[in-house]
């Protein structure tokens, strides 16, 4: 983060050396907010980033090599954001004496290519079988909706900027000395206002396809949480089924048990009567029988409680 602030320091020194307002606002803190105006006035010196000005190209390379990795993540105004990657590919594209602005089509070009990347593959995670789960579920509904975000950020982006794409291609043309920014599409300048605005809207129309396409996927995404669901719904109704039948077992065996206890206490009355036993034993089995009754009782109240 240093090695850019201080890059960006230079850079402003040497565009204050030349007489030219400093690109950069607050180059003293890492939020590097670039406007649309910062971006014209660099483009409209065009002269000074000349391939042999070895000491400016050094400085450019280097800011392409810091900020390229990083280049979604960058901190910058909105509208700025299409014209980032061309800044940074400054010189990989520049010319002699005349720079011709070519990074609209080719910037749009790559977010398309790239979201159209995304959304092939967001479409095989969520027919991927691993995608099944509730929560697998939901991280795809989170990729989904940050791809969206950032496909609706480009269309806004588009939609702010014509006005000032405008005033960037086709006002200031008396400028003589300046070179006057020329935006291309297939090579061929836009000549016209109504080429320029037919262009960008051509991509807001591509941009918008993707959204919605990308939109269909959370859709089929929330009916198989929808079916995940239903099919824990049944499950956990299935255990309570369960649960009741064991309970009814349960019951059924102190039933048995109470009923066994009263029979065999019948029995070993009926026994004694019969027969000669002392009292002593008389009274050693009855309260025999008596704990063997309530330790069966007590077995099936605590089965009942588990």
């Amino acid at each position: 983060q240093q090695q850019l602030i201080q890059t960006f320091q230079v850079i402003n020194s040497k565009l204050i050396d030349r007489g030219v307002q400093p690109i950069f606002r607050k180059v003293t803190q890492y939020d590097h907010q670039l406007s649309l105006r910062a971006i014209r006035i660099l483009f409209s010196n065009v002269n000074i980033f000349q391939p042999r000005n070895l000491q400016i190209y050094l400085i450019i390379n280097n800011i392409r090599c810091l900020i390229r990795p990083n280049l979604i993540h960058f901190s910058c105004t909105q509208a700025a954001k299409p014209f980032l990657l061309q800044f940074v590919d400054l010189f990989e594209q520049s010319r002699e004496e005349q720079f011709e602005f070519r990074c609209v089509d080719a910037v749009l070009q790559y977010f398309v290519s790239d979201f159209a990347q995304t959304r092939d593959s967001l479409i095989l995670e969520e027919k991927s079988e691993t995608y099944k789960n509730l929560h697998n579920l939901g991280m795809l509904q989170q990729k989904c909706a940050k791809t969206l975000s950032q496909i609706q950020n480009i269309i806004d982006i588009l939609q702010l900027s014509k006005q000032e794409l405008l005033d960037i291609s086709f006002k200031g043309k008396s400028d003589v000395p300046k070179p006057r920014l020329t935006l291309t599409f297939n090579d061929q300048p836009l000549e016209s206002e109504e080429d320029h605005t037919q262009f960008i809207q051509n991509y807001i129309l591509q941009f918008t396809l993707l959204q919605q396409q990308l939109t269909q996927i959370p859709e089929r995404i929330q009916i198989k949480v929808k079916v995940a669901q239903m099919k824990i719904n049944e499950f956990n109704l299935l255990f309570e089924k369960f649960d009741l039948i064991a309970e009814i077992i349960s019951t059924s065996f102190t039933i048995c048990n109470i009923f066994t206890a009263i029979y065999g206490a019948n029995v070993y009355f009926w026994f004694i009567e019969k027969s000669r036993f002392s009292e002593f034993y008389i009274w050693f089995f009855g309260l025999l029988s008596v704990c063997i009754i309530y330790s069966i009782l007590l077995i099936n109240g605590s089965n009942k409680k588990k």
